[in-house]
């Protein structure tokens, strides 16, 4: 497990977040990204440059430039990474971070994710439509107008790069579960600050909002569950075999379950 602190540190656990590890230095961190097996990290810093990791966060370098990051992505070795710019454009290395390049235009980029392979992505601007790549980013596509222009606070795309499900701050998730093709809309029951899809192929997202929702819903078929505590939820993650959940809340804490 892997959080970060904006205005403090990053944060590792190996015990599904039991005990946690303080790493790097106090900076404004803004998102982080983590290979299948824990042990390549990039983190972004707002106004400063994406720090990366290759030993389990224990030291850091810095790559790409100086800029406004705001979220960050990468496959499951951390050899294709793309990151978004608020107010500026989308990066990608292809390279495990070695060397950058700009695609895409200008936007206030805020949630961007990336298929197993690296092929297929998927970025969320805001007040905009999602975009989409089937090329690890070489070219980009805008979604479908019934999918509106709105808020995008979070969004994800599954192991395979079938499924992609993206949530606005308030109103229904959309999802897809044939690349994009084709969508179909999931109505929660609070505004959405983040969601994270598994990878075991059950369709199980989590889904958070700062109004004290948390829930694991199935948008491609199936039941969910939603627990309700007053809790302002800032970020959520499922693990990829489903089983073990991860929430951060505005106040300051973690928390961590493991029987849903």
């Amino acid at each position: 497990m892997f959080v970060a602190n904006q205005g403090g540190y990053l944060y590792t656990s190996t015990d599904n977040g039991v005990n946690w590890q303080q790493r790097a230095s106090i900076r404004n961190w803004s998102s982080v990204a983590q290979s299948d097996n824990g042990a390549t990290i990039f983190a972004t810093v707002a106004g400063g440059k994406i720090q990366k990791s290759i030993n389990f966060g224990a030291t850091w370098s810095e790559v790409a430039s100086v800029k406004n990051w705001r979220t960050i992505a990468c496959d499951s070795d951390c050899s294709v990474v793309l990151a978004g710019v608020s107010g500026g454009k989308l990066w990608r290395s292809l390279d495990f971070g070695a060397t950058w390049r700009e695609t895409e235009s200008t936007r206030n980029w805020r949630s961007v994710s990336l298929s197993a392979n690296g092929e297929k992505m998927l970025a969320l601007p805001y007040n905009a439509a999602p975009y989409f790549s089937t090329n690890s980013g070489a070219t980009w596509s805008a979604g479908p107008t019934n999918l509106g222009s709105l808020n995008w606070s979070s969004g994800f795309v599954g192991r395979t790069g079938n499924e992609f499900i993206a949530a606005p701050l308030t109103g229904s998730i959309v999802f897809s579960d044939d690349s994009g093709a084709t969508w179909a809309s999931f109505n929660v029951m609070t505004s959405t600050t983040s969601i994270s899809l598994a990878a075991n192929g059950t369709g199980e997202a989590m889904q958070c909002g700062n109004d004290g929702h948390i829930a694991v819903v199935s948008p491609f078929g199936g039941t969910g569950l939603a627990r309700v505590n007053g809790t302002p939820w800032s970020s959520c993650s499922i693990s990829a075999n489903g089983e073990v959940l991860l929430a951060t809340s505005t106040t300051g804490l973690i928390y961590t379950s493991n029987n849903i």
